[in-house]
């Protein structure tokens, strides 16, 4: 129907009903979607397996005002597999609310996540927690994830993105975290990747402009195996990266056989 002579609009209403997703029986929970001119409203849509489920309630307006808000109540993002390459993997129960405030008008965030058990690429990372928010202040969207695994603080970071400049800026500190998770994104360079990783690493870029550096980088109990030589090496001691590539110093090297090495140069990007 027209609630003027120039607004279209629109009124759905979702019924109760099931679906089946990646072999498991989902619930469909009764909700109602009203669309007018620039305004979207969702009430009550959400789906829900056990003591799984996720939420979406709130409005979108063109003109400002509005809030958008998803809650996620042990959410498995096994879910997301279907979407993604094939060697991501992701498993784990997620928890938390994301409130988007304004997002055509003046977007802002608030999201506030844990996720337990959580895996990628079929390497356990235990607790993730990811939060972000909208600095008014500073105009910028401020970002934290952390990584805690065995009762210790694997990684700690930090990212901010200011719109107005498109400007990112990102730290993260790591202490013995699982080096594993990066297959999925190096599998054309690396057919084994693993170890623990400490040190700090820092990114930040403009448009057309990017830099990338270390701080005390080091892999210790490292696998490694490039896929032109298909040999698995154990790898301990420093690394740099930056810009340019992966540059090792002095690095330790041992092969299956235990013949052993030392590693000197560069792998650039």
């Amino acid at each position: 129907g027209r609630d003027k002579a120039s607004d279209l609009s629109l009124q759905l209403r979702i019924l109760p009903s099931g679906m089946r997703i990646n072999s498991a029986d989902w619930d469909i929970h009764e909700a109602e979607l009203s669309i007018a001119d620039g305004h979207i409203r969702i009430d009550g849509f959400g789906f829900s397996n056990g003591d799984q489920g996720i939420s979406i309630n709130g409005c979108i307006d063109r003109n400002g005002g509005d809030s958008l808000r998803v809650d996620m109540e042990r959410f498995g993002i096994d879910l997301l597999n279907p979407l993604l390459p094939d060697n991501m993997q992701l498993s784990g129960s997620a928890t938390g609310s994301a409130l988007l405030v304004s997002p055509i008008a003046s977007p802002d965030l608030n999201l506030d996540i844990v996720c337990d058990s959580a895996a990628i690429g079929g390497v356990n990372l235990g607790l993730l927690t990811a939060r972000c928010h909208f600095d008014k202040t500073f105009k910028r969207f401020e970002a934290q994830i952390n990584n805690l695994y065995e009762g210790q603080l694997r990684l700690d970071g930090h990212a901010f993105y200011t719109p107005s400049s498109q400007m990112l800026e990102a730290d993260a500190r790591f202490n013995g975290f699982n080096l594993g998770i990066a297959k999925p994104f190096v599998g054309e360079i690396f057919n084994e990747i693993g170890g623990e990783l400490s040190g700090s690493l820092r990114y930040d870029s403009t448009p057309g402009r990017y830099r990338i550096a270390s701080e005390n980088l080091r892999l210790d109990n490292g696998l490694l195996s490039l896929l032109f030589t298909n040999v698995p090496y154990t790898v301990n001691g420093p690394l740099e990266i930056d810009t340019e590539g992966a540059h090792f110093k002095g690095i330790s090297l041992k092969d299956r056989e235990n013949g052993t090495g030392t590693l000197d140069g560069s792998i650039l990007f």
